[in-house]
């Protein structure tokens, strides 16, 4: 059974559950306020990065969370935190959702059945030929890039998603070693290298 109508627009009564759920948790938060909107400006991000086709959509919902994994909270629920929840769209479209709560800097997943926000585009930088593929720690510093690259919510199996990469850009030294504790020594990885080691402009003789 296709998940599209005849329309080529996704049919979300016809998709497995797991994006039913993620749709659902997504629309069940609120818009962003604009006294919200124009506090993500001031940081440098353009609001139009919030609904890109790797995010699906970006609303405020209230969860609790439990380890690297989130509930959306019940009415009254006094362990319940205001969050940033966005969409994990991997190669087969919306399947989970993320929290980020941009105080603390935490990130989970509704379902665990992603490892990084952004995972759609690592198809993009298998081929030698490709450009470096950026990993952002903070979903704010993704959004200032106008969502380019990714942002890693599971290291325990982003190296499954990674391994083929033939390139990333880490923010610095201390992000290079991290990204690389995620791979073995002896299977395949993908070379690290800084974002300011890409970006010095060439010298002028």
């Amino acid at each position: 059974m296709s998940e599209f109508n005849e329309n080529g627009i996704p049919d979300l009564l016809k998709a497995p559950l797991y994006k039913q759920q993620a749709h659902e948790g997504l629309m069940s938060g609120r818009d962003l306020k604009q006294a919200e909107l124009d506090r993500l400006m001031g940081l440098g991000v353009n609001p139009t990065s919030l609904f890109k086709p790797q995010i699906h959509v970006t609303t405020i919902n209230r969860v609790v969370f439990y380890g690297e994994h989130f509930k959306f909270a019940n009415k009254g629920d006094v362990r319940a935190e205001q969050v940033v929840t966005m969409g994990l769209v991997g190669d087969r479209g919306l399947s989970d959702v993320v929290a980020w709560q941009p105080s603390s800097e935490r990130l989970a997943t509704l379902q665990g059945l992603g490892a990084a926000l952004g995972e759609c585009l690592v198809k993009y930088h298998f081929d030698e030929h490709s450009p470096a593929l950026p990993v952002f720690r903070s979903p704010l510093d993704w959004f200032r890039a106008d969502c380019r690259g990714i942002v890693i919510v599971h290291h325990c199996i982003a190296n499954e998603l990674l391994c083929a990469v033939q390139r990333l850009l880490a923010e610095d030294e201390a992000h290079r070693l991290e990204l690389r504790k995620m791979f073995l020594d002896d299977e395949p990885q993908p070379h690290i290298l800084l974002r300011n080691e890409v970006n010095k402009p060439e010298k002028v003789a």
